[in-house]
């Protein structure tokens, strides 16, 4: 199979795994007994294990091969996903959380390094950014799907059958990726260069962070953008008393919905390299607006226009992301140099988490709390938009890969 299609089925598949569980994660974990406070102290963990894993998978996926990496992250999801399903409160729901979180790492940096390098191999480069496209489309009507699939499975069923569904799906996806993520997405290196240790693809990726203009704004954007998480893990217990469990699915395809569009954007999208900090800005306002204004009293119908301006602009920033950073990377380190801003995104997420964890100790679960943590995180997350666009990069920011 060509490797847009390897790229393509293999994230699909790893989508509709996850989102089974996203509509029936934080009630069952309320279930278990667990606050929502300890919701995300879980998480604060979870991003823990991808920071730990972060960089040294990145340069195993440089120096190995990246298809390997992502076999053996999504091996670890396989696991994870399969032993959540026996989890019986907050110690083990937290161990089976890491092994995900492990498994994260080894996937986040080796896969978009792997399709950007093979279609480079294949004289089909400049397909790259309307794949990214494609894939934010399918990734949002597969979550669509798979996210109402789980939700109904988790009412007829129980919560624990998405978990055992979850795993199903995920190995139906390691299978892909043995089968399809050859050594065609390895780096590409001159004829005569010898492939870098790993002191030096660290090394180099940090040079890049610091030398190529624009990828340590990026980076702090991304670090900035963590902000949104507190909506991820609360939209569900804030909407279900509103719309009701009859309501839920048409949410859920007003926030999908919303993603797809933004896919078809970046599809159409021409990438003016002088204009993609202010499409990266945009794209920050668009989400920020949307979630600030959610925290505030409204009627129950502007509510669901507001998601769907949040889910918008989140759709539109990460494609935008990638691409961006991806264009400015050089072959030889460039799953390295992905896992290392992944781990400083990372580093931004754990730091927003346990924010909300502090500040929501011994609160009770219900709406005011809700509110409130989105009203601050909306709120500075508008304030650091404005402060990135003051100090944005000036020279420019000509792509170097």
């Amino acid at each position: 199979m060509h490797p847009s299609t390897i790229y393509l089925l293999f994230f699909t598949l790893f989508d509709a795994g996850m989102s089974l569980t996203f509509v029936g994660y934080v009630p069952f974990l309320l279930s278990l007994g667990l606050s929502l406070s300890d919701v995300s102290m879980i998480n604060v963990w979870f991003m823990a294990a991808i920071l730990a894993g972060e960089v040294p998978t990145g340069i195993f996926a440089d120096r190995v091969s990246r298809g390997r990496a992502v076999q053996f992250g999504i091996a670890l999801h396989v696991i994870g996903s399969a032993l959540y399903a026996t989890a019986t409160g907050f110690k083990t729901a937290l161990a089976y959380e890491m092994i995900l979180g492990f498994g994260a790492s080894w996937i986040s940096g080796a896969g978009g390094a792997w399709i950007r390098d093979a279609l480079t191999r294949t004289g089909e480069e400049q397909r790259y950014a309307r794949l990214i496209g494609t894939s934010a489309i399918i990734r949002a009507i597969t979550i669509l799907i798979f996210g109402a699939l789980g939700s109904l499975i988790a009412t007829r069923y129980g919560f624990r059958v998405i978990w055992i569904c979850s795993a199903v799906i995920m190995l139906a996806a390691f299978v892909i990726s043995l089968i399809g993520m050859t050594d065609i997405g390895n780096p590409i290196l001159h004829p005569d260069a010898r492939p870098s240790d790993r002191c030096q693809l660290f090394s180099q990726s940090v040079r890049a962070l610091r030398t190529i203009p624009g990828l340590g704004w990026i980076t702090a954007a991304c670090m900035i953008y963590g902000l949104v998480l507190p909506f991820n893990h609360y939209w569900t217990p804030f909407f279900l008393p509103r719309v009701g469990t009859d309501g839920m699915p048409l949410l859920w395809i007003v926030m999908y919905g919303s993603l797809a569009a933004s896919g078809f954007v970046i599809r159409r999208m021409v990438f003016d390299r002088s204009r993609e900090i202010l499409a990266i800005i945009v794209a920050m306002l668009i989400t920020a607006v949307g979630f600030f204004l959610l925290s505030l009293p409204q009627a129950v119908w502007m509510s669901w226009v507001l998601v769907g301006v949040h889910e918008i602009g989140r759709g539109l920033f990460s494609p935008l992301v990638e691409i961006f950073t991806q264009h400015r990377v050089e072959s030889a380190y460039r799953a390295t140099y992905s896992s290392l801003q992944s781990l400083l995104t990372k580093i931004g997420y754990v730091l927003t988490l346990t924010a909300v964890w502090w500040s929501t100790r011994g609160l009770p679960a219900n709406d005011e709390t809700i509110q409130m943590v989105w009203k601050a995180s909306g709120g500075l997350l508008l304030i650091l938009i404005g402060v990135l666009w003051t100090f944005r990069p000036q020279r420019s920011c000509t792509p170097r890969a």
